[in-house]
């Protein structure tokens, strides 16, 4: 892995772990304050809960990613399930109808397939 490769998982993971610190310090809030967006949605809740959870975990995974040598593709597909799977657990959670999460869920299973990918390929290489 070159050094821009490097580079650009560190500062992708830093980036991810401030936006999932927010994320939570907001969640912890709305609890705190029993807002009516978290408190009366136990489904939002639990998916933004998530959200945050695999956000601050695959920013972490980010930063220590640098510290062997990788491939480009699992490289990039790192970010991208890091992007796509708790992106998909917020936006389920976001808007949707009664008992079931929105459609922005669909994103979710397929950050879990990017990141299955990277590890099947960590493990072979």
């Amino acid at each position: 892995m070159n050094d821009n490769a490097r580079g650009t998982h560190v500062r992708f993971g830093w980036t991810l772990l401030t936006i999932a610190v927010l994320a939570g310090a907001l969640l912890e809030s709305l609890l705190g304050w029993r807002s009516s967006l978290l408190g009366d949605d136990e489904l939002r809740h639990r998916l933004w809960s998530l959200a945050h959870f695999h956000a601050a975990f695959l920013a972490l995974l980010n930063l220590i990613y640098p510290s062997a040598p990788k491939s480009t593709k699992t490289s990039r597909s790192l970010i991208a399930g890091s992007v796509l799977l708790p992106l998909g657990f917020f936006l389920g959670g976001l808007a949707h109808p009664e008992g079931d999460p929105g459609l922005g869920i669909w994103l979710a299973p397929l950050g879990a397939a990017f990141l299955a990918w990277t590890g099947v390929r960590r493990a072979i290489e």
